[in-house]
């Protein structure tokens, strides 16, 4: 993927934020859903999109730019740091989440359990099928 084609993708995915922040924000105004906490995830996910956009005609505002955020995206240090602290948080949040699976069966919550159990197991699926595809095109 070109780097202007990945600045536009970017873009469409900060727009997606916002749409999806918005509709979580009316659907808790409206008294669809009642909890304030996907009320508070509407407006962090809005807020993100917007900032992704300010960030988007920031990067784009001219080719000079573009090209010094290619260079930087580009750099294999900056790759190979990216890689790992992908890597990390991901080692970190699985971790976390096992542990909070026992800290939740301890305290007799099986359903909070339940449902941190699941996480991790889409969070490890979702990484696998990705490992299996990217080992396939390399």
């Amino acid at each position: 993927m070109d780097f202007e084609k990945k600045l536009k993708s970017r873009l469409n995915t900060g727009i997606g934020y916002i749409i999806t922040g918005i509709i979580l924000i009316v659907l808790f105004i409206t008294k669809v859903i009642e909890n304030e906490y996907l009320e508070t995830i509407g407006i962090v996910l809005a807020v993100m999109g917007i900032l992704r956009i300010i960030q988007y005609k920031k990067i784009t505002k001219d080719e000079e730019s573009i090209r010094r955020r290619k260079i930087e995206e580009t750099d294999e240090r900056n790759i190979s740091i990216m890689h790992k602290a992908k890597s990390t948080a991901f080692s970190i949040y699985a971790l976390i989440v096992c542990l909070s699976v026992i800290v939740f069966e301890v305290m007799e919550k099986s359903e909070y359990a339940k449902v941190s159990a699941i996480n991790v197991y889409a969070l490890l699926a979702i990484y696998w099928v990705s490992y299996f595809i990217y080992s396939k095109k390399s």
